[in-house]
């Protein structure tokens, strides 16, 4: 039995290596943006100019990059901000919200009283959370990677219109 728990804590411990690793792509990520994002805010009267020419394909290109940069913000906050839950159990021993309504003399004594077979289903209900938020992330993820290319299409053909 020890040797169940020390392989369900090994991957617990492999699944939160996934979620750092789909934060490591979110500040890659962050940095290409907020790179456009300060680029704009110093160059807007440039910006005002595409608006002043009238120029209907620069002020939809313009646009339209405006409108992938808002919507990787939006993935951005899903990133950061995941759905987390765990509803198949009010009192998890590893699920840090509830670990945190807990008082310590509580915790640590119910703890104690857990058989061996409860922790091993507490530390897999833990890995399944874990699994479904590192899921939920990368495919925000791959999201804003979509949003990425299109991004740098639009911007490889403003370089060519304006």
């Amino acid at each position: 039995m020890k040797n169940n728990i020390d392989f369900l804590q090994n991957e617990l411990i492999r699944i939160s290596e996934w979620l750092r690793f789909i934060e490591q792509k979110l500040i890659l990520l962050s940095a290409y943006y907020w790179l456009w994002i300060s680029y704009i805010a110093q160059n807007i009267q440039d910006i005002k100019r595409i608006f002043q020419e009238n120029s209907c394909i620069k002020i939809f290109i313009f646009l339209y990059f405006i409108f992938t940069l808002i919507l990787w913000i939006y993935f951005l906050f899903r990133v950061i901000f995941p759905n987390f839950k765990n509803n198949s159990n009010n009192k998890s021993f590893f699920f840090f919200r509830h670990i945190s309504n807990m008082k310590i003399l509580d915790y640590v004594k119910d703890f104690q009283i857990l058989t061996i077979k409860e922790k091993e289903n507490q530390i897999l209900e833990q890995i399944h959370i874990n699994s479904t938020i590192a899921n939920e992330k990368m495919n925000n993820i791959a999201y804003a990677f979509k949003i990425l290319f299109i991004n740098l299409l639009f911007f490889f053909i403003t370089l060519f219109t304006i």
